[in-house]
């Protein structure tokens, strides 16, 4: 996972957590674990039919491959993050933190909670 992750400049300084490379690694790490990939995107109120295209769009082959799961998630995160550029960046951090308290990763949200509140990125060693 010591991947660096190229960051997108915008116009707006928004919260270091809402930088793209937080969110890819946050989507990278909830990748990991089954079907969570998919989970969290609809978490995150994208319609089924956009997360079965981003899939489709990547692969035609069954959903096994670990990098066809972090692209999804990936995309997922960054379709949301562009969907609600106009939200409040608090409640914007509250649809993360419900999205990964009802995937029951309690420890994922207080560690993202934790980075936004001391306005930090999230990074690689977040996850070990």
């Amino acid at each position: 996972m010591g991947e660096e992750v190229a960051t997108v400049p915008t116009g707006k300084k928004e919260p270091e957590i809402l930088q793209d490379s937080s969110l890819i690694l946050l989507a990278r790490h909830i990748a990991q674990d089954k079907m969570d990939y998919l989970e969290f995107g609809m978490r995150l109120n994208i319609p089924t039919t956009t997360l079965v295209n981003i899939v489709n769009s990547v692969s035609n082959k069954e959903i096994v491959d670990e990098k066809l799961k972090k692209t999804v998630a990936e995309k997922s995160v960054l379709l949301w993050k562009e969907r609600t550029k106009e939200v409040k960046t608090r409640e914007r951090i509250k649809v993360i933190e419900h999205a990964l308290r009802a995937m029951d990763k309690n420890d994922l949200a207080d560690t993202f909670l934790e980075r936004h509140s001391q306005n930090q990125e999230l990074t690689a060693d977040c996850f070990q």
